[in-house]
């Protein structure tokens, strides 16, 4: 699925990037990856850790091995970016950037291709996805979950309620009510004498005494 159905959707995206002269998500946000995705990056990383320690990842025709340093080998980009979405994602970046040096561009990618294996990358890449994106949760918030991608978890802590007494004064100071912890007090007021309406009294803030 994942290689069939997200290097289709990879393809879409790029067409709309290139068509309209869109920037992929930048490398300071939630899904950013030097530019890119999390995702197509682990999936590639574990599609090449699949064909790792054959003779070679591309073929028959390949002399040697694909490994995480080969992403600085363009003529294998060029050959084989179609076959491995790692390949492909290094390509396009290369290819969105060829003014620039791709440590440059792309700085935590270049720290990646430096690993002995792509166990090591993916595993690398997990974590990231894990900490960037499924424990974020403006992130998280917006994902439809459901058989596939069940929430199942607990809680990690309770929820937070607001305080119904503020603007305390130093210690023994005198204390304001906070506005939606007013209902009681309103109530007491009008039948004591205050202002009309149900409205509490008015409040100033400490500094304006």
């Amino acid at each position: 699925v994942a290689l069939a159905i997200f290097s289709q959707y990879l393809q879409v995206t790029r067409c709309l990037q290139k068509d309209y002269m869109l920037e992929p998500a930048g490398s300071h946000g939630v899904w950013g990856l030097d530019d890119y995705h999390c995702l197509p990056f682990y999936f590639g990383a574990c599609q090449l850790q699949a064909e790792e320690g054959g003779s070679g990842n591309g073929g028959e025709d390949d002399e040697e091995a694909i490994v995480p340093r080969s992403i600085h080998d363009n003529a294998l980009l060029n050959r084989l970016g179609d076959k491995y979405m790692y390949l492909g994602c290094i390509r396009y970046i290369k290819e969105l950037k060829s003014s620039v040096p791709f440590f440059e561009s792309s700085p935590m990618l270049d720290d990646i291709s430096q690993l002995p294996s792509w166990g090591r990358v993916s595993r690398g890449l997990l974590r990231l996805y894990d900490g960037e994106v499924l424990t974020k949760l403006p992130v998280v918030q917006h994902f439809l979950f459901g058989t596939l991608f069940q929430a199942t978890w607990t809680p990690s802590a309770q929820p937070r309620e607001a305080p119904e007494r503020t603007f305390i004064n130093g210690p023994g100071g005198e204390e304001c009510i906070a506005p939606w912890a007013q209902a009681d007090s309103a109530a007491a007021t009008t039948g004591s004498g205050g202002s009309g309406g149900g409205l509490p009294p008015p409040t100033r803030a400490p500094w304006a005494k």
